[in-house]
């Protein structure tokens, strides 16, 4: 109305990458969670498929991490996936395999062979130093 006026302001500084870059560059993992194998065949293939915002999961669980990829020239980089422990440790090397929607790639990851604890899922693309990191924690429990 007429008597309205700004309460207040807030001014943020947002890093958008550079997807022209000829260095590959990874989006934001996506975590997707099954509880059956007929839920997991589901979600392996469901381009709508909701993330969640928890990261605390049981071991019978299965996870689906998501996250777009670009590469140089609109190519896809190739990933290395580890899954390390509470410590940084690589317990295990996981695939990345591309997801139904394009320019994603995804991870499967069951939990039933994980005891509880704390772990990480280290999404890197390129073997250098430098390269684009990804980094998703999460906790299993009983």
């Amino acid at each position: 109305g007429a008597g309205s006026q700004v309460l207040d302001t807030e001014l943020r500084e947002i890093t958008v990458p550079d997807l022209t870059s000829a260095l590959p560059t990874l989006g934001t993992p996506a975590v997707l969670r099954a509880r059956t194998a007929r839920e997991f065949q589901q979600l392996r293939t469901d381009v709508d498929a909701v993330p969640l915002a928890t990261r605390e999961f049981s071991r019978i669980e299965h996870l689906l991490i998501r996250l777009p990829t670009y590469g140089p020239g609109g190519t896809t980089p190739a990933l290395q996936v580890h899954l390390l422990n509470r410590a940084g440790s690589s317990m295990h090397e996981l695939h990345a395999e591309p997801a139904p929607a394009a320019g994603e790639q995804q991870i499967d990851l069951p939990l039933a062979a994980l005891p509880p604890g704390e772990y990480v899922v280290e999404i890197k693309a390129g073997d250098q130093d430098g390269d684009a990191k990804e980094l998703v924690a999460f906790r299993v429990t009983g």
